[in-house]
């Protein structure tokens, strides 16, 4: 298991180009942007299993439509807390429709208590 030094983690994105733009905009330099094509899809999955491996990673901002590409990793990932995977809507909007009872069980799930949003 990786040792983290939870001062220094860094947060990684993996998404479309309008994503990744966004988040470059704000700041974010460990981004990879992908199309979802096969040879895109398959580039994507590695660059999530390489973020996951990485003891200097905190948090990775998915784009929601990319994790069904990639749900046995995520799966994988879930049961390990760090890095912690957060699923971001794309420009199209969420999948779920009650986006503010998902996050508030995701919170609720990685730190343990109930969080008012």
């Amino acid at each position: 298991m990786a040792s983290y030094d939870r001062e220094k983690l860094d947060i990684v994105a993996i998404g479309d180009r309008d994503l990744i733009r966004g988040l470059r905009l704000a700041g974010l330099r460990r981004c990879h942007e992908f199309e979802p094509t096969e040879k895109g899809i398959e580039d994507m999955r590695k660059a999530l299993k390489e973020s996951l491996e990485d003891p200097g990673v905190g948090m990775i901002v998915l784009l929601e439509d990319y994790a069904k590409y990639a749900s046995d990793i995520l799966s994988d990932a879930a049961r390990k807390g760090l890095p912690v995977v957060l699923e971001v809507p794309s420009k199209l909007g969420a999948r779920r429709a009650d986006v503010k009872s998902f996050y508030r069980s995701y919170i609720r799930r990685l730190i343990g208590f109930e969080v008012e949003i």
